[in-house]
């Protein structure tokens, strides 16, 4: 289904992730795969790629697993009839400079027909988990995949400290703290408090139980 492309710019209060975003490509063909827990900042990179790429002119189409197959969501989101071919699905996505981010992917998904002989499009997926694709690995074989993981995506002391909006001061604490884990640095520099227990209590009550368990 659509989703929402969330805010990115540093002037909705996110820090530019420079170091990562020059790590992403700009020509059809490659996937972009990033997987990691909740709270890495996943759709903000995903969304601040995005809006690089839509200055240059690039189509964006932006959808999450909702319980619905890849063919169905892909179809829904090119305006395009249900069931439609896999051969459709892959002209339409090759018509124009097209970015395709598709979000909450879990593992069970058939990625397959939309990523064999992949060529036409640049391909970004988000999950919380690993993916058992074997197109993946062919991917990476042919030099065709980027993937970014936790370890990745954890802020740096640079990044802590624009986020904290200040030279340095506990910034950096924090990040020792929290590992560079995004959002429990945010909630720490939000909060002042170094006691990561206490920090991942409070992070529990703010999310659903489903949420939490995919954080651990």
């Amino acid at each position: 289904m659509l989703q929402a492309r969330p805010l990115a710019s540093a002037a909705s209060g996110h820090v530019y992730r420079e170091r990562l975003l020059r790590l992403l490509p700009d020509s059809p063909g490659h996937v972009v795969w990033l997987h990691a827990p909740l709270g890495y900042g996943k759709s903000i990179l995903a969304a601040q790629w995005a809006e690089s790429l839509e200055i240059g002119g690039w189509r964006i189409i932006w959808a999450a697993m909702a319980g619905l197959t890849v063919q169905q969501t892909l179809a829904a989101a090119l305006r395009l009839p249900a069931g439609i071919p896999w051969a459709v699905i892959h002209d339409e996505l090759a018509r124009e400079p097209t970015l395709l981010v598709l979000e909450d992917l879990s593992g069970p998904e058939q990625l397959e027909p939309l990523l064999r002989g992949h060529h036409g499009a640049l391909i970004l997926l988000a999950s919380r988990t690993e993916l058992a694709e074997p197109e993946l690995l062919r991917l990476h074989t042919e030099g065709r995949l980027i993937e970014l993981t936790a370890d990745d995506l954890a802020f740096t002391a640079a990044e802590a400290r624009e986020l904290a909006g200040q030279a340095g001061g506990n910034a950096d604490a924090h990040l020792q703290d929290t590992g560079g884990w995004p959002l429990l640095l945010h909630v720490a520099l939000l909060t002042g408090n170094r006691d990561t227990g206490a920090l991942h209590v409070a992070l529990e009550r703010s999310l659903s139980a489903r949420a939490w368990q995919e954080t651990l």
